[in-house]
């Protein structure tokens, strides 16, 4: 059934716009044009939460696992983050890029036990292209060495083994096991294909 009461149809969008689940409570989801907008009653009613953030659209949200309060969004003018996103009305977000590039961003990755510390897997060439930060997303360093220089669409934070990260690019999966400090490619006989999701099944651990 339609599930978009509330949401200005007028705002732009990205030709994907992000829907994300809160993973602590499935009634709360969130949704992305240039603003976010946020559902607490399972999509029957949404309220935009934030002012236009860019232009053209969001990319990419994400819910932390460890506080629902924490939110960030992100597109080609760098992320914000809000720490109170379950405020609705009243959430205040702010601007954090200091140290990413002016590309697009294809997803956010939260730490699961830590809010503050977070991953973003980012489009484009000539760029490093995985930023990690610590502090709740003001500045952000690269975590990148041993990637190539091409598109990353997707990025999975291992919730058992959080060293451990996966990105899917466009010549397959790499894995990292420390933070994003080294990175190889994924097993044996993937071709060399666009990788646009990864999921991570923790209970079979495939």
């Amino acid at each position: 059934r339609p599930s978009q009461t509330g949401i200005d149809t007028s705002d732009s969008a990205s030709g994907l716009p992000p829907l994300v689940m809160d993973p602590s409570n499935p009634q709360t989801l969130y949704f992305g044009t240039t603003r976010v907008y946020q559902t607490v009653n399972g999509a029957q009613s949404w309220t935009p939460i934030s002012p236009a953030l860019s232009g053209n659209g969001l990319e990419s949200i994400a819910v932390a696992p460890s506080d629902a309060n924490t939110v960030y969004a992100g597109n080609e003018l760098g992320v914000f983050v809000s720490r109170h996103a379950l405020s609705g009305t009243g959430a205040t977000w702010t601007s954090g890029g200091t140290g990413l590039p002016s590309v697009a961003i294809t997803q956010i990755a939260i730490h699961p036990q830590d809010p503050l510390t977070a991953y973003v897997s980012l489009s484009g060439y000539g760029t490093a292209h995985v930023f990690t930060t610590a502090d709740g997303g003001t500045t952000w360093v690269s975590a990148s060495n041993g990637l190539p220089d091409i598109p990353i669409s997707d990025i999975v934070i291992d919730p058992d083994q959080t060293t451990t990260l996966y990105v899917g690019t466009d010549i397959g999966v790499f894995r990292s096991l420390d933070s994003g400090a080294s990175w190889a490619p994924l097993g044996v006989g993937l071709p060399r294909v666009v990788v646009s999701a990864i999921r991570l099944h923790e209970p079979t651990r495939t």
